[in-house]
């Protein structure tokens, strides 16, 4: 029995599958944002900000 395992919660328990499946997914919304979550973290991007002021 581990620390989480008397808590209850409404999310689904994924621990145990591996994301490369989930984005094999049918054409669901969470098969989309997977894909996009994936897509993302292989071309890593700068993050850019920018602050002007002018009185």
């Amino acid at each position: 029995m581990d620390a989480t395992s008397d808590r209850e919660s409404d999310l689904l328990d994924l621990t145990a599958v591996r994301l490369a499946h989930l984005g094999q997914l049918d054409d669901t919304v969470l098969a989309r944002s997977l894909r996009r979550l994936l897509d993302e973290a292989d071309r890593p991007q700068d993050a850019i900000a920018g602050f002007q002021s002018a009185l």
